[in-house]
This record gives C-alpha cells, sequence and structure tokens, in this order.
C-alpha cells in the first residue's frame, strides 16, 4: 500500500514539474494566459435557502438543556460499565445512561 501512494505521488508531482518545465520556456504572456482557467458556466440561481448546514451537527456541549457535571467514581465500575455499553448492540453512550438511571431515581 505505501507503494501504491509513493507511485502516485511521485506521478502527481512528476506531472507538476513537468507544467513548471513547459511554462518556464514560454515567455511570460503566454503563461499568464496559459494559467488563466476557463471560464465555467454559471449555475441557476437557488430559489430555497439551503436547509442543511455545513460542517459537524452540533454536539452535546452546544445543547443548552444539557449541563457537563463531574463525578467520582470508582474506576472498576466506570471500566465494567464501558465494557458492558460497548458490548451492547444499541450502543448508548455513558452520559445517556447516568442520565436514565437519575430520572429513575428520582421518580422513586
Amino acid at each position: 500500500m505505501a507503494n501504491r501512494f509513493l507511485e502516485t505521488f511521485t506521478a502527481a508531482n512528476t506531472a507538476q514539474n513537468q507544467s513548471e518545465v513547459e511554462n518556464a520556456a514560454k515567455p511570460p504572456e503566454a503563461v499568464k494566459t496559459a494559467a488563466k482557467p476557463a471560464s465555467a458556466p454559471k449555475l441557476p440561481e437557488q430559489s430555497e435557502p439551503e436547509t442543511r448546514r455545513r460542517g459537524r451537527p452540533n454536539g452535546k456541549r452546544s445543547n443548552s438543556d444539557l449541563r457537563q457535571v463531574t463525578a467520582y467514581i470508582n474506576a472498576d465500575t466506570y471500566q465494567r460499565t464501558w465494557m458492558k455499553l460497548v458490548e451492547q448492540k444499541r450502543r448508548q453512550q455513558f452520559s445517556e445512561l447516568v442520565d436514565q438511571l437519575l430520572v429513575k431515581w428520582l421518580e422513586e
């Protein structure tokens, strides 16, 4: 796999170097005109604004309904809990488990 990457990287650099050598042999005016990209066709105006935002979705820190807290628990308890969460097919997060247990405790 490393060889494949190296071959691709070398081929790309060789093509770029060849282009630079060809441009160096041309008069400066020819290089300037050759470097200009062809004008791209204009896309039609979008009538509806884009509803999805780009980038990563907002996480728990930016959710105003959630609060970050710190609690000290036994390291063995945390490790066993984490392993059980990983083994579950329904990948529940640790904070979700703690929240569910606290809600259940409050309802008692």
